[in-house]
């Protein structure tokens, strides 16, 4: 993996845009100024803290799994990427640095104590910075709270790793941010697999993001929702002519005639 170009050392091309695309759409809807220095929280294989990078971020990535991040620090100094990384969890990591963003992908549900996690690492935010967080299992369909996920991929990390997982209603995990001193907003059906980026600004304190981002995504939902109320006035249409023919004279007397092709049919097909 350190030679490929890729940390994951796939060539699956949908898979790697998707997640690629994910991580660049927060950033972008973030819209952090030139340059900034970004804390990737729980970087993994390095993708985010690469793609951050690339885009001319200075990037101090930390995880907890001391390959991870031998893996991001020299595929760092391979590719001569302005890539830090550090072996920490994320409510024992201490720096000097303060940073523009304090960045989520795919982690912040390993945290056993979310709310504990990002008051921890909210410290290092600078005044007028945000954190952001993509990728995450927030639902309310299993979650009214929060609790543990049992999908296969999340049963296979826990035993392989010892990963904590578990998942997040929005409203838990906003008040979880409250604690931390932070005002959540949320962009739906924009982020990973059509999920929701989270973005986070101290409370009382404007949140400023890129708008633009969100032009192409609402034309689209436009779009859709145009075609899906086409189709369910057609549908509705149809269910109406069903029933206005079950209910008709004519249907009543051909009645005998469809029992008895009925039970041609069946006879036919034994």
């Amino acid at each position: 993996m350190l030679t490929r170009t890729n940390p994951y050392h796939r060539n699956d091309i949908a898979f790697l845009s998707k997640h690629s695309r994910a991580v660049l759409t927060a950033i972008m809807l973030a819209d952090p100024p030139a340059g900034a220095h970004i804390l990737d929280a729980g970087c993994g294989w390095g993708l985010s803290s690469e793609l951050m990078a690339f885009c001319g971020a200075r990037v101090t990535a930390i995880d907890i799994n001391p390959a991870f991040v031998e893996l991001v620090r020299r595929r760092a100094q391979r590719f001569m990427l302005p890539i830090t990384a550090i072996r920490s969890e994320f409510d024992t990591f201490e720096t000097g640095e303060r940073f523009d963003l304090l960045f989520f992908y795919e982690c912040l549900h390993h945290s056993v104590k979310p709310w504990e996690s990002l008051k921890s690492l909210g410290r290092f935010v600078k005044p007028e910075g945000k954190i952001v967080f993509a990728g995450e299992p927030v639902n309310t369909v299993w979650w009214p709270h929060w609790g543990l996920r049992l999908d296969a991929p999340s049963v296979y990390c826990a035993r392989k790793f010892g990963w904590w997982e578990s998942g997040w209603s929005m409203l838990f995990i906003a008040r979880c941010f409250e604690q931390a001193g932070f005002t959540l907003n949320t962009f739906e059906e924009i982020g990973l697999d059509n999920g929701p980026i989270g973005i986070a600004t101290r409370t009382g304190q404007e949140i400023v993001v890129n708008r633009s981002v969100r032009e192409p995504f609402e034309r689209m939902r436009h779009v859709y929702d145009a075609r899906e109320e086409i189709l369910r006035s057609e549908l509705a249409g149809l269910q109406q002519s069903i029933a206005d023919l079950k209910s008709s004279r004519s249907w009543k007397l051909t009645a005998p005639l469809r029992a008895l092709i009925s039970v041609f049919k069946t006879r036919t097909t034994s």
